[in-house]
């Protein structure tokens, strides 16, 4: 056997053995959305219902934002607490939560 086939041999054993004692759970350079994260409750107002089911959206990807940043946030689901209604005869308003996940990416080894 010459020193080149040595060497690639040497190689190949080594990411064998590598293979083995490495978590199968283990994932290299992967992004993962860690869920059951969960906002405040708060609500959305507005002209319509529609506006007002925005506007409580924007409030709620705000807050979850701010709490995965840097990370992107990700399964990000508006939960409703009361159907549309009018405090007022011209203003809707929205009341819920929002659940939501952080999208984390990693170059390493993740156990």
């Amino acid at each position: 056997m010459n020193r080149k086939s040595l060497f690639l041999t040497s190689c190949l054993g080594i990411v064998a053995l590598l293979a083995l004692v490495t978590p199968a759970s283990a994932l290299i350079g992967n992004c993962y959305c860690y869920t059951g994260e969960q906002t405040g409750q708060n609500w959305g107002m507005g002209a319509t219902c529609t506006d007002a089911n925005n506007d409580l959206r924007a409030h709620l990807l705000a807050e979850a934002r701010a709490w995965c940043t840097p990370d992107p946030v990700c399964s990000f689901v508006v939960n409703y607490t009361t159907t549309c209604w009018q405090p007022t005869p011209t203003t809707w308003q929205a009341d819920g939560f929002g659940t939501f996940g952080c999208k984390i990416c990693d170059g390493g080894i993740i156990p």
